[in-house]
């Protein structure tokens, strides 16, 4: 782990058919959900129904990767979606679906990563790398416009989507102690349910040396 992406406070949510009887994450005990297994999405689905005091076995449990479970939420096949942006963003936007309110926050930080080997060989390459990186974050703070129109350009969404989710959470490249802590109980959680064979500790796998020497902090 080199640097974060952001505290992820605003990625993820738990859809449900806009039409349908689900209002609540009560509602969800008996129904069919679809999750790609081990990614932030399947860990805010576990956090929520914990919080709600449910459990994944509460529900019917879906393995599935975006696209295809975009499909299965079209044709109705699945009842919710535990999903990220631009998906659940853009499904609420054309109508046929809404976000279940969760009890808390549920932070899902995004994490950047180097392989190891290449990182200890060539160094300043990462350092660059995070440089450039945070360079554009910080241009993209300023100039939401604009960075909406070329996002909307590349990925086909319209501009108003892209700048509702851009401008949701500002990008921060430096790890926070609740993102830290956030990403440390998504291990154990994961753990819980049997997708993470050897929990581990989050902290202890940061290695700050590239973006202290890329910033000189």
């Amino acid at each position: 782990m080199i640097a974060q992406t952001g505290r992820g406070e605003s990625s993820v949510r738990i859809l449900a058919q806009a039409e349908g009887n689900i209002k609540q994450i009560e509602d969800l005990k008996g129904k069919t959900v679809g999750v790609a297994s081990g990614t932030t999405g399947h860990v805010y689905l576990i956090k929520a129904l914990k919080a709600h005091g449910l459990t994944t076995d509460d529900i019917k449990l879906i393995n599935l990767q975006p696209d295809d479970a975009q499909a299965a939420f079209e044709t109705k096949q699945l009842d919710a979606w535990a999903i990220w942006n631009p998906y659940y963003l853009n499904n609420i936007e054309k109508g046929n679906a809404v976000a279940l309110k969760v009890k808390g926050k549920i932070l899902a930080p995004g994490a950047i990563i180097a392989r190891k080997g290449f990182a200890e060989e060539h160094p300043e390459i990462v350092e660059a790398y995070l440089k450039v990186y945070k360079k554009a974050a910080d241009w993209q703070i300023e100039n939401p416009d604009e960075a909406s129109e070329i996002y909307s350009k590349e990925t086909k969404l319209p501009v108003s989507t892209v700048k509702t989710i851009i401008t949701a959470e500002k990008p921060n490249i430096f790890f926070t102690e609740d993102a830290i802590k956030a990403q440390q109980e998504s291990i154990d959680t994961l753990a819980g349910v049997g997708y993470i064979k050897k929990p581990f500790n989050f902290k202890n796998q940061i290695h700050n040396e590239y973006i202290d020497e890329a910033f000189k902090k």
